[in-house]
């Protein structure tokens, strides 16, 4: 199968395609609100239940960048995608590492809440991706133009 307009997660586009950045990716803390608010300092989140994803930049990471040398004495669970993740943290199942780009739906709506404002970088960003040949394609061009418009209207 092939696509018109891929969306990748990547250090930088690969060569010999047309990109368009849609976002770079930061990752946060995020929880349902009620277990936001019993979340005072970011200390408190070695005593929660941390959903860990098997993505190259973690909790180790983001608990070091607020001075937190936790080793791995905390508990929680283990999924294998980002997205998976998210989904737990919205279900109640703990402190979520998210990705505040896939997570702004669930911020804006309220049914996802951020108990510290840092961020981590993941070391990646969002791409579309498309080959000069499909940009022929009027129906294309369109979506392209039309997803333009979206990323730079994106305050982010």
């Amino acid at each position: 199968m092939e696509a018109d307009i891929a969306i990748i997660h990547a250090p930088e586009p690969p060569a010999g395609c047309e990109s368009l950045l849609i976002g770079h990716d930061h990752l946060s803390p995020t929880a349902l609100p009620a277990l936001a608010r019993e979340l005072r300092k970011p200390a408190d989140l070695l005593s929660a239940p941390l959903i860990h994803e098997e993505g190259p930049v973690g909790w180790p990471d983001w608990l070091g960048h607020v001075g937190i040398h936790a080793g791995s004495a905390w508990k929680g669970t283990n999924f294998s995608d980002r997205d998976i993740a998210l989904a737990a943290a919205e279900l109640g199942q703990g402190v979520a590492l998210a990705s505040l780009l896939l997570a702004d739906t669930a911020l804006s709506s309220g049914a996802l809440a951020r108990p510290f404002g840092e961020t981590v970088s993941s070391g990646l960003s969002w791409y579309a991706l498309s080959i000069p040949r499909k940009l022929a394609d009027d129906d294309v061009r369109d979506a392209w133009r039309w997803l333009s418009t979206q990323v730079a209207a994106d305050p982010r």
